[in-house]
């Protein structure tokens, strides 16, 4: 029998198949024997004339196995997380028992080792817990009594305690311990049981109040540092989670951000309610109550634009409308687009200086930044001026194009607006913004298709090129400045890497996002600056 094209779920109760949950993953039954029984005994179905295994159409959804049943893996830094279903796996995860793994119980040995030991029957109970009595024969007096001093001696002999001056309060005066035998027999029984049991013993009173109080703090600090979310806590529950899903490398760096920004994102106003105040048609009022959850609201923007999900899918996935989908992602990219615009970046030179791996800095130490152009593929528009606007002389279809600069160490500290897509490096270079940041000194290095020498002597600055563009011949010194410099041409590149590992990018942008895409390339080029320095294998 030819394969299934749409891979569906077998299991008992669940609709999940390929075309409508693609970002789940599903798995063929296995080949053991035994593990392929115990398959069948969990999804609560038999081998028969009503169900049939058939390699390459039966199959089982991720949603049935939980998180430590897969082996997660990551190619590279910046590629799509491995899941590979370990051999021994059994689907858990069920509609009957509430999607709730099932927890371990303890054997039977096990149980009995933690069972407290039973006394024997002879054995008396006040030889086990209890503090020796002393017998009824002995006298109160021979317990605790001090010695009585003979008659001959005087009274004023006897060591007593000094007597206060009058205006001394009873609580500043040290006298010695003179209580009653019956005071002393119970501060003797309960210095034994708090020596013996003392969680029996109850608390002072008062002194639960401060921890309780505590308690409530944190609880109330964890709310407002991340509301409780089950779709965010289901798909970042782990650092690889958190890589693939919002491109933040983990959880911690992604809590510092969200605690930065949640207090401003809670006072939100969707776009569409914005643009009408804008216009007068409607009165500045706060927008409707959420119907998401405000970091699912965020998930939604990170999936879209860092997994590339289509607005389908996500409308699916957390059980909204089209149009919410929509709404959210174009209010997201134009929150973050202000938040992050205040962020400075441009770096001074003595800051790229500091931090300028050692061998760029040796053969390229005035070297301030690496300029580069990339092309971001936008759908086709009716008009035909827009289209010849928008059309790429490199590649056959419409682009957008911006220019990125990067220090030598990697961090981006400028890029441009996305401008159209036959627009030439000359030309994006002079109306970028960069040339004003120039000092008189300064190395730019670019690619050989940047013809901007006349540019930056405007400015006093220098275009940096590789030595075997202008001589055939190298010597040592021109050989290890050659490399230096085509190793920091690809530094551009990577960090354009890491960019359009957005996905995004990966297919041309939808009409719909066209009013936003300026936005949305401006959060991938600032947050890229979240994912941590680039690594240099120094020699």
């Amino acid at each position: 029998m030819a394969q299934a094209t749409s891979k569906t779920c077998s299991v008992p109760g669940c609709c999940c198949y390929s075309q409508k949950q693609p970002y789940l993953s599903f798995h063929s039954f296995p080949v053991d024997g035994e593990v392929r029984r115990r398959w069948f005994q969990a999804i609560r179905r038999e081998e028969g004339p009503d169900f049939t295994i058939i390699t390459g159409s039966t199959y089982v959804c991720s949603r049935h196995f939980t998180l430590d049943d897969y082996v997660l893996g990551m190619n590279s830094p910046f590629s799509i997380t491995i899941r590979r279903l370990r051999p021994d796996a059994v689907p858990s995860l069920f509609p009957w028992n509430d999607f709730t793994p099932e927890g371990k119980k303890d054997r039977v040995y096990e149980r009995s080792q933690k069972r407290p030991p039973v006394p024997s029957v002879g054995v008396e109970i006040k030889d086990i817990t209890r503090p020796p009595v002393p017998s009824v024969g002995v006298e109160i007096k021979d317990i605790t009594r001090p010695p009585v001093p003979s008659v001959g001696v005087e009274i004023k002999d006897i060591t007593r305690p000094p007597v206060p001056s009058v205006g001394v309060e009873i609580k500043d005066i040290t006298r010695q311990s003179v209580t009653s035998v019956g005071a002393e027999i119970k501060k003797a029984l309960y210095d034994a049981l708090k020596q013996d049991h003392d969680y029996a013993t109850p608390p002072p009173a008062g002194m639960l109040d401060g921890t309780v109080d505590y308690i409530q703090y944190l609880e109330a600090e964890l709310k407002k540092a991340l509301p409780s979310s089950d779709l965010f806590s289901r798909y970042c529950a782990s650092d690889d989670q958190m890589r693939f899903y919002t491109r933040f490398p983990s959880e911690r760096v992604f809590r510092i951000f969200w605690e930065s920004i949640a207090p401003s994102a809670s006072q939100l106003v969707y776009w569409n309610k914005a643009q009408m105040i804008s216009e007068g048609t409607s009165d500045i009022s706060p927008s409707p109550p959420r119907t998401l959850p405000l970091i699912d609201e965020f998930l939604i923007y990170c999936m879209q634009v860092a997994v590339g999900m289509k607005e389908e899918v996500l409308a699916d996935m957390f059980q909204v409308r089209l149009t919410t989908v929509t709404r959210v992602t174009i209010t997201w990219a134009n929150y973050l687009y202000f938040i992050l615009g205040t962020l400075p970046l441009w770096a001074s030179r003595e800051k790229v200086k500091s931090v300028m791996p050692g061998k760029f800095k040796k053969c390229c130490p005035n070297v301030r930044v690496i300029l580069d152009c990339t092309e971001i593929p936008v759908a086709a528009a009716s008009s035909r001026s827009l289209q010849s606007e928008t059309s790429s002389h490199s590649k056959n279809r419409t682009t957008l194009k911006g220019l990125i600069g990067v220090a030598p160490h990697g961090l981006v500290t400028f890029f441009s607006p996305l401008y159209a897509g036959s627009i030439s490096g000359k030309d994006i270079t002079q109306i970028s913004g960069i040339l004003p940041l120039l000092e008189s000194g300064d190395e730019v290095m670019a690619d050989e298709g940047f013809i901007i020498e006349e540019l930056l002597s405007g400015v006093g600055a220098k275009l940096v090129t590789p030595q075997f563009e202008r001589s055939g011949q190298f010597t040592r010194e021109d050989t290890e400045k050659t490399q230096a410099i085509a190793r920091l041409r690809t530094v551009v590149e990577r960090v354009i890497g890491r960019i359009k590992s957005n996905h995004i990018w990966d297919s041309p942008v939808p009409l719909t996002l066209m009013c936003t895409v300026s936005q949305i390339w401006h959060n991938c080029c600032v947050m890229v600056n979240f994912q941590g320095p680039l690594s240099f294998e120094e020699d």
